[in-house]
């Protein structure tokens, strides 16, 4: 029973891998195409949030990929909001921690650094991406409330 257990993670470990491998070779190949017909198709305009947008999707995958690294060097152990998550910044999670659970010496510095770059960057991040979410909330509330009379 626990051979059969083990065997069947291993495989599930094994799929996860060949995603991976997968997504990065599909990425390499595809982004740069995506690269000339973004320039292409926008034509110079938008191209400043283009970048941006690309740079912060880069921001969430080192969230994720790097959380052990940042976890164990930038935030206390005692945190109560960690790097891992796929949909959070990393500034995010530092804001986060700045504000209520403590940064470590390196963490300190990071946040230094970023506020240097941009004034108050990390507690920037957390509140907007908090009104991001308390929008949604909100957004979700509303639909939900019209579904249901709409259902009786």
């Amino acid at each position: 029973m626990l051979a059969s257990h083990i065997i069947m993670e291993i495989v599930r470990i094994i799929l996860s891998l060949i995603l991976v491998i997968l997504a990065v070779l599909i990425f390499s190949v595809l982004s740069v195409v995506g690269f000339f017909w973004s320039l292409f198709y926008l034509k110079f305009s938008g191209l400043s949030n283009y970048f941006f947008r690309i740079a912060l999707s880069i921001n969430q995958v080192g969230s994720l990929v790097f959380k052990g690294l940042f976890n164990d060097t930038l935030i206390k152990k005692s945190s109560g909001f960690k790097f891992g998550d796929e949909d959070t910044q990393i500034s995010e999670v530092m804001g986060w921690n700045e504000r209520y659970f403590g940064l470590t010496k390196i963490g300190k510095w990071l946040v230094g650094l970023l506020d240097f770059l941009d004034k108050d960057h990390c507690e920037k991040t957390l509140f907007k991406e908090v009104e991001k979410s308390k929008n949604k909330v909100e957004l979700f509330n509303k639909l939900e409330n019209e579904r249901q009379k709409r259902s009786y």
